[in-house]
């Protein structure tokens, strides 16, 4: 899947396996593309060598809230349930594209 941000087409890795989803962006760096957790309430950042951009978003893809630089060592843990809520980890700068209330659209490539 790709998702164009700013006329830029950027793969979106859907971490569908417990090995995907517990490796997520874990140590790179330059980060390239994003990751989609589908089902998702937390994450963390323990093992991030730099900062990214997530976007929470319900079962129809419609931003929740955005939180831009969100630095290593860190965890998020939002207040709803995890079947209704899927969590988006874009690269560092990409967050400020986007608003509440809008809903993601993955292309399929």
């Amino acid at each position: 899947m790709i998702l164009k941000i700013n006329n830029r087409e950027y793969p979106i890795i859907f971490a569908s396996d417990l090995k995907t989803k517990l490796q997520g962006l874990s140590n790179m760096t330059n980060i390239n593309f994003g990751m989609y957790f589908n089902n998702c309430n937390a994450i963390q950042t323990y093992t991030m060598k730099e900062p990214i951009d997530v976007l929470v978003l319900d079962n129809q893809n419609i931003i929740l809230f955005i939180l831009n630089d969100f630095k290593p060592y860190k965890i998020l843990s939002i207040n709803r349930d995890i079947y209704e809520t899927n969590i988006l980890e874009l690269p560092k700068g990409l967050g400020k594209y986007f608003k509440v209330g809008n809903q993601i659209k993955f292309i399929k490539k």
